[in-house]
């Protein structure tokens, strides 16, 4: 394995395997480690009782998870922001959350990098050995 790390963001559950799935499948077998971050909850597909969506979201992670484990990523390497599904155009405009929430994922995603290689990383965005 190397140590190199593909970072891939995706709207909700299922659309990585579906759109990606060779891709990360392939990326996962040349020995990159791949993290998935999902941006919505995905609760749009789900046509029953809102107060079940939280359930639903939880059988939509566990089914990610398992897909993802079959592709051979670590569970450990998913994140879920959970915006609401169908709604992550209100977020844009508005306070940047969207924005602000990648950002955030990204300097996670650097920061974690940076660690497992054993480099340092300033937050004015330059990497130095």
């Amino acid at each position: 394995m190397n140590n190199e790390v593909r970072l891939i963001l995706t709207p909700h559950m299922d659309d990585e395997v579906i759109g990606m799935g060779g891709t990360i499948a392939n990326l996962v077998k040349s020995g990159y480690q791949v993290v998935v971050v999902y941006l919505t909850d995905g609760a749009a597909a789900y046509e029953g009782n809102v107060s079940e969506t939280k359930q639903y979201f939880s059988k939509r992670k566990s089914e990610a998870e398992e897909a993802l484990g079959v592709l051979g990523c670590a569970s450990g390497r998913l994140a879920f922001l959970r915006f609401p599904n169908a709604k992550l155009a209100e977020y844009a405009p508005h306070e940047g959350k969207v924005l602000k929430s990648v950002h955030c994922v990204i300097v996670w995603w650097v920061e974690w990098v940076c660690r497992t290689l054993g480099m340092s990383w300033r937050r004015s965005g330059f990497l130095r050995m």
